[in-house]
């Protein structure tokens, strides 16, 4: 990992100087800090270089890591990613921007999580309007203008009505910025209309109203209508008085003033009546979301709760299977060091063998060459003693002249000492 974390600094070092890195430092950024997040014990310093390196590079690289983490690692990484955030404010939010789109590609609930975040943060919690021009056209061109966000159906979206007033007040500031206004003339509608398909309204302080009354008073009346059912203007038309500060202070009844109402007239009476049940409607919203976040929470607990049930379940098919591979391991060894012994026996029985025959066939040899001298001087004693005599016949006669009768005798004499030795086993 050193090399690795030279690298990142080497490229950190690069885009301080030049402002800008090139088309293969920037695959090799991403490939490298991706690499890096992979281990927990790099997840500080990985996300610092997040916020070093280009706000596109170091978020993609983010996004492509906690893609590839064990379902259980990615909930602590995203809390880590998300005190990170929380501790650049300002300078994050330019990265929290990219983290949203990058995020929408394999997870758009978790991306909604990090914009919705985003806008409590820019608006105070629905108490202010979101300010920076820059800041709501990078929102606008990044997030609304490229579909990112539009893709997701809010009423499936279990936040609770203040997270989706800061939600609204931020896609409507970023719809009416003169400096976006051609570029926001065709979102304008679409996005309105995403809006109020949720089924929420905006709860923010009345001079919020009167600045959205403000900026809007050139808008198409359909567009303002819209606006009114996401409860930005106080008014749908386009009267004087609208454009006027209406009293700046919230004027939605809490639950300890319902009960002071008092009746004046009847124009009083209805307007009291329409502001009651303003805020019953209201608490109604806010109890079906509270349910509906509840209901939320409760199935990612009991989800979480079957996942660790299945897990230890692994756990401990995983040990038994463990414990008898351990058995059939120790039975094995026996049987090997069993088998080794034998092989010992046999290995010492085998030479023992080997060294009997060995002397059994030098005295087989022995024996054999013994015999055969001894069979050889029998033969040649026995052949001698049979031969004697015709010898002696033939020595007698040897000097005597030959006659017909003398070579008759030595005739029969051969034939009869031929005889003798076929019978010996002298083949002839």
């Amino acid at each position: 990992m050193n090399e690795v974390v030279g690298i990142l600094d080497d490229l950190v070092t690069k885009f301080k100087g030049n402002g800008k890195l090139s088309a293969a430092d920037k695959e090799q950024a991403e490939r490298h800090l991706c690499g890096l997040l992979q281990d927990s014990v790099y997840w500080e310093g990985g996300l610092d270089y997040m916020f070093a390196l280009p706000p596109s590079v170091g978020t993609k690289a983010v996004a492509d890591a906690w893609r590839y983490m064990e379902e259980d690692i990615k909930l602590l990484f995203f809390k880590e990613l998300s005190k990170s955030l929380d501790q650049a404010r300002g300078s994050g939010y330019l990265r929290q921007i990219h983290l949203v789109k990058h995020f929408s590609e394999n997870a758009l609930q978790l991306s909604f999580i990090l914009f919705m975040d985003l806008c409590e943060k820019i608006t105070d919690f629905s108490n202010q309007m979101p300010s920076g021009e820059k800041l709501l056209a990078t929102i606008t061109q990044i997030l609304l203008n490229s579909n990112v966000l539009l893709r997701a159906k809010l009423s499936e979206m279990p936040f609770t009505d203040k997270q989706f007033s800061c939600l609204i007040l931020v896609s409507a500031a970023c719809l009416i910025q003169k400096q976006q206004s051609d570029v926001n003339a065709d979102l304008r509608m679409p996005i309105l209309l995403w809006l109020v398909e949720s089924g929420r309204k905006a709860i923010m302080p009345n001079n919020l109203k009167y600045s959205f009354e403000t900026a809007t008073s050139d808008l198409v009346d359909e567009a303002r209508n819209l606006m009114f059912s996401l409860g930005l203007l106080q008014q749908m038309n386009k009267s004087k008085s609208s454009m006027e500060p209406i009293n700046r202070t919230s004027t939605v009844i809490n639950e300890a003033t319902a009960q002071k109402i008092s009746v004046f007239n009847k124009d009083e009476w209805f307007k009291q009546v329409s502001q009651l049940k303003n805020y019953v409607e209201d608490i109604e919203t806010k109890i079906a979301a509270s349910t509906k976040a509840a209901s939320y929470v409760r199935n990612e607990l009991e989800a979480e709760v079957r996942k660790r049930k299945e897990q230890e379940i692994k756990i401990q098919e995983y040990e038994r299977k463990n414990y008898e591979y351990s058995i059939e391991n120790r039975d094995l060894l026996a049987k090997i060091n069993t088998l080794v012994e034998n092989n010992k026996e046999l290995v010492i029985l085998q030479g023992q063998k080997e060294r009997e025959y060995e002397i059994k066939l030098v005295q087989l040899i022995e024996m054999s060459e013994q015999e055969s001298t001894f069979a050889s001087r029998e033969f040649k004693r026995k052949l001698s003693g049979l031969l004697k005599w015709e010898y002696a016949d033939l020595m007698e006669i040897k000097s005597d002249d030959m006659s017909l009768d003398l070579g008759g005798n030595l005739r029969l004499q051969l034939l009869k000492v031929f005889d003798l030795l076929i019978k010996e086993g002298i083949e002839l």
